[in-house]
């Protein structure tokens, strides 16, 4: 989980360092440079979309082996009435 936080913030700081130079490639007027720079923000942006996701997926992983954990067959039948009652059937 810590590499893909270093991963996301290093794709940040290069979005923001990125975005800072839209200014200056916006001024001459070309359009190859802003064609070059929105293909680099969008490259940027897509890596960080993927990371995100990435993210998200180890936080879903982590939360169901917690919830499989903390919800064994013996916490569930403990916390379950309906469960006792019918494992006594």
């Amino acid at each position: 989980m810590e590499k893909l936080q270093a991963d996301i913030q290093g794709k940040v700081k290069h979005l923001k360092f990125t975005l800072g130079k839209t200014d200056e490639v916006l001024e001459p007027n070309s359009a190859l440079a802003i064609n070059r720079h929105r293909d680099a923000l969008n490259t940027l942006v897509g890596r960080i979309d993927q990371l995100k996701l990435q993210v998200l997926e180890e936080l879903f992983r982590i939360a169901k082996l917690r919830r499989s954990s903390l919800l064994g067959p013996q916490a569930l039948k403990s916390r379950s009435p309906k469960l006792i009652r019918r494992s006594h059937i």
